[in-house]
């Protein structure tokens, strides 16, 4: 497995199929409409691994490093399909996030990222081509990426970080987080779960915005990326974050643009390991979670009127009034 750059699919089919009796199917799924939103399905009975042949290059490697780490670590209870369509038991969604982890593991050498994020926070100013170069190199998706930075919680000491991925329904025009990591404790950015407007000025939803305006439509491959940097302060606590996103089109699902975010709280540890942080280039802003539970007035970016901070409102007067009618 090489270790300062991309892991070959090529390398990957070989070790599955002369090692565990694979046999890698690259076209596998194409026979099959219905199944055209997975990327991977295995027949635990044949040993065939039957691949969507819409994947691009770094799609494929990890569907291929994936599979390596169920036979690797031994995991038998397991997802035969990419996507859970359903949850059978706690240890098949287990033994896949591991699967998930060892992949990541092989695509990016620990040791690599380390000098390759040590140079990116280093920098004086935000350079977001740096991500994008390691990308390149690592031949790995925002995704991948970005669940290798893992390594910012012992190597760096960055303990206050979390991970967002957004899904933009293009049809519906709605965003939708599908995946989340808060590290040390739940984070000011997180899913609502209550149907509610995530707040229009995070990073996550401005480049998925400036996405759809550049294309108009989810595109079939990757050159199309987005980084962007921001300083986001919450507007009831106060607490500062310094946001780092890719947005890319959701290919190969059409109909979907997918931005994911790295946010580390700026305290005095984060200030002296990222050395940009306080580029006067970078955009800072106050956001909020969602627009119903948002009392900043006057919001241009507004997508629904604050619903829930009038209820507020309007039960604490009720209460005062009370107070008033029942007092000696």
């Amino acid at each position: 497995i090489p270790v300062d750059g991309g892991v070959p699919a090529a390398l990957l089919t070989q070790i599955l199929e002369s090692q565990y009796g694979y046999h890698v199917d690259a076209q596998g799924l194409e026979p099959f409409p219905e199944l055209q939103s997975l990327r991977s399905v295995f027949n635990p009975h044949k040993r065939r691994l039957l691949l969507n042949n819409r994947l691009n290059e770094r799609q494929r490697t990890f569907q291929l490093a994936k599979e390596l780490g169920f036979n690797v670590l031994g995991l038998k209870e397991r997802p035969l399909a990419s996507n859970m369509l359903r949850v059978n038991s706690f240890e098949e969604t287990l033994n896949n996030y591991k699967a998930a982890y060892f992949a990541v593991a092989i695509l990016i050498n620990r040791n690599a990222m380390v000098r390759d994020i040590r140079n990116f926070f280093g920098q004086k100013t935000w350079n977001g081509q740096l991500l994008l170069d390691m990308m390149a190199k690592y031949q790995a998706s925002p995704e991948v990426l970005f669940q290798r930075f893992n390594v910012l919680t012992s190597d760096f000491r960055l303990e206050k970080i979390f991970f967002l991925r957004f899904i933009h329904d293009l049809d519906r025009d709605a965003f939708d987080i599908d995946k989340e990591l808060h590290l040390n404790r739940r984070h000011q950015p997180h899913a609502s779960g209550l149907n509610e407007h995530y707040c229009r000025r995070w990073l996550s939803i401005s480049l998925l915005n400036s996405l759809k305006q550049q294309h108009g439509e989810a595109l079939s491959t990757y050159p199309n990326l987005l980084t962007g940097v921001q300083r986001a302060a919450f507007l009831d606590s106060g607490e500062e974050y310094l946001c780092i996103a890719i947005a890319k089109p959701g290919y190969p699902t059409v109909g979907r643009n997918v931005s994911v975010t790295l946010g580390v709280l700026l305290d005095d540890r984060t200030k002296r390991t990222i050395r940009f942080w306080d580029d006067p280039a970078i955009q800072r802003t106050t956001v909020n979670v969602t627009c119903e539970r948002c009392s900043l007035a006057d919001c241009a970016e507004r997508a629904a009127p604050p619903t829930t901070v009038q209820k507020r409102e309007e039960r604490r007067r009720m209460q005062e009034m009370l107070d008033q009618l029942t007092q000696k």
